[in-house]
């Protein structure tokens, strides 16, 4: 396929996604009701500019630790992309039920116009991982002071602490093993569970690359990681 082609089909796919998300906006808009909307923004008034003001310092802050992992990679990309990017896949999590599962894979596949694909992989990978390490770590903190400053019920405390157990390990896990090789642990999984019996020498060449990105991350940029 020419480069002439591959342009042509980027710039459909880009299309028919700019029209698709205006749709499901629009959608949005007609099941909520313009009139409701208005009224709440009316409500809201001028701190609506305070909330979009934090929303963008939370937007830069995430997109300023993301480009500290593709600053080691072998193309640069530029701030304003990855912020554009960043944006664009969060805004693909808000609306689908799948949550990162649906703004993740996107940003991968944006990325791809920028970098090898298993090195957008892995930014990825790594750029989520420490977003959940950061989340369990305050959520931590909101349970010590929900403890301290309320009378909960003994239930809701316990299930706080258990989902808590359970995102924290889940996040360390995830941290951890990808200083060994995630993918390539979750491929030999599926092996030994006979969910697949083999996988192909062009996917284990590309799952050992997107593992060394991230290894090799983790061990050389420590200050990185603290970022």
């Amino acid at each position: 396929m020419s480069l002439r082609i591959k342009s042509q089909i980027q710039r459909y796919f880009r299309r028919f996604f700019f029209l698709l998300g205006l749709g499901l906006f629009a959608y949005l808009v007609y099941r909520l009701k313009p009139s409701t909307i208005l009224a709440y923004l009316q409500t809201i008034g001028w701190n609506f500019a305070s909330i979009l003001a934090v929303s963008l310092l939370w937007m830069l802050a995430y997109s300023f630790a993301w480009e500290i992992f593709l600053k080691t990679l072998s193309k640069r990309v530029r701030f304003g992309e990855i912020f554009k990017i960043k944006v664009a896949g969060e805004a693909v999590n808000s609306i689908t039920p799948l949550s990162w599962g649906g703004g993740d894979p996107a940003r991968v596949l944006w990325l791809k116009s920028h970098i090898p694909l298993t090195e957008g992989t892995a930014s990825v990978v790594v750029d989520r991982t420490l977003n959940n390490l950061a989340i369990a770590l305050f959520m931590i903190l909101g349970v010590l002071l929900a403890f301290i400053r309320f009378q909960l019920p003994p239930a809701l405390k316990l299930g706080f602490l258990l989902a808590l157990a359970v995102i924290l390990g889940v996040s360390c896990f995830l941290y951890l093993r990808s200083h060994e090789g995630l993918f390539g642990f979750f491929l030999d999984l599926l092996q030994r569970l006979k969910l697949k019996k083999n996988f192909s020498e062009k996917t284990r060449q590309s799952v050992q690359e997107i593992d060394g990105h991230i290894s090799r991350f983790y061990k050389k940029n420590r200050k990185g990681f603290a970022a």
